[in-house]
């Protein structure tokens, strides 16, 4: 799991460091979606994010109510409801993956471009939520 994790934040780097080049912006009111958030029911587990898949899928109602939430990272404000509907700075989130990797106790919920890393993806936004807090990508910026 250590080796995922380890990918993940290598390849998040990478992210941060490219959209940064390109002019990503760190300010909350650019954070926008173009198109209605999907029912949170209708999401998936995107598994091409984790080598090996081993074990993770989509978040259960009880994993959802665990996690459930206002959190503060920084000057953002992420809540996750019980349904597993996502808001970022009160905009509604169009939810790509969410995941629960029991191995973290974790859940990991990733929207915007699914980019293809070798035979993988990284979404360029993500969060983790675990029992300690939160950690992510928005927008190209770090939580």
């Amino acid at each position: 799991m250590m080796q995922m994790t380890l990918f993940r934040a290598a390849v998040s780097l990478w992210l941060v460091i490219g959209l940064s080049a390109c002019g990503g912006s760190d300010d909350p009111a650019d954070l926008t979606e173009t198109t209605s958030p999907v029912t949170p029911a209708s999401v998936t587990c995107d598994t091409r994010q984790f080598d090996p898949p081993t074990g993770i899928d989509e978040p259960t109602s009880a994993e959802l109510a665990t996690f459930a939430k206002t959190y503060t990272a920084g000057a953002s404000t992420v809540i996750l409801s019980p349904t597993g509907a996502l808001s970022v700075n009160g905009v509604a989130i169009d939810i790509k993956s969410s995941c629960y990797i029991p191995a973290d106790d974790m859940i990991m919920i990733s929207w915007g471009v699914a980019n293809v890393v070798g035979a993988g993806v990284v979404y360029d936004s993500f969060i983790d939520f675990r029992s300690a807090g939160i950690s992510g990508v928005v927008d190209g910026q770090p939580l």
